[in-house]
This record gives structure tokens, sequence and C-alpha cells, in this order.
């Protein structure tokens, strides 16, 4: 399959649980790149986007408001669920990534989908400003 197709698959999967929360999906670019052949889009529900890109694999993962954006692992670590997010977890089969997002979306996600805009630019703004930890602190899950 290419990358197209496969994100088609991802969007199948995630569909019901980001319409359910008004958003839609809109394909935005894809093609040939230095990398290889990609394909791009986001789930989009006024100014609040999910950014979703796909190489071989799910990649860049992003949550959006206009200029303040998260990426799916820094969301988990500032909601505290760094330790029980399922993705992007590990496996040769790229629907598994999306089945990864799913889970984690449908436990975690509740202030990006149904959360006001400002509740989720205060998030943002929140992990942004909190200092980070470095070596052995940055392994623990805490």
């Amino acid at each position: 399959m290419n990358p197209r197709e496969e994100l088609e698959n991802g969007i199948k999967l995630l569909n019901p649980i980001m319409e359910a929360s008004g958003f839609h999906f809109v394909f935005e670019s894809g093609g040939n790149s230095s990398g290889g052949i990609f394909s791009q889009g986001a789930f989009v529900s006024g100014r609040k986007r999910l950014e979703l890109s796909f190489r071989y694999s799910l990649g860049c993962v992003e949550y959006r408001i206009d200029n303040n954006e998260i990426s799916h692992a820094e969301y988990m670590e500032a909601l505290g669920k760094k330790g029980e997010a399922k993705y992007p977890g590990f496996s040769n089969k790229p629907i598994m990534a999306f089945e990864h997002l799913a889970s984690d979306i449908s436990k975690f996600s509740e202030t990006f989908l149904k959360g006001s805009e400002e509740e989720f630019i205060t998030l943002i703004d929140s992990y942004k400003r909190k200092p980070k930890k470095s070596g052995f602190a940055a392994l623990s899950s805490k």
C-alpha cells in the first residue's frame, strides 16, 4: 500500500472518535520528498487541528490551535499520562500505530476534543513553561 492508502485506513479507524466531537478529516498534501513518498492531513474542528503525517508509518502527530501546538508525546506528558500512553508503540503493521493513537485519544484527549480552545491553549502554555527534566530524571514517566 502507498502512504495515502495507509493514511486513509488509519483515518477510518480514527473517524468515529473524531467525528463524535465535530472533527472532519482533510487531506492536505502528499507526494515524493527526500525521505520518500508521504501523505498528510488533519482532523479539523474550528481552529482545532489534529495533524497527522504518514511516510513508512504514522509519524508526526500534533495538536494545534493557530500557532499553539503540542506533539502527542508532549500532550500525554502534560496530562501526566506519559507512562500510560500507547502511541507510538511498536509494530511492523502500520495500522497498529493508528490503533494505539485511537486508544490514547479515547482515553486521554477530552480537553482537546471537547474542551474550549482557551482551555487547550492554557494546557499547551503551561506545558511549554514547565522546566524540562534532563539526565536520568528525564527517564521517569512521572
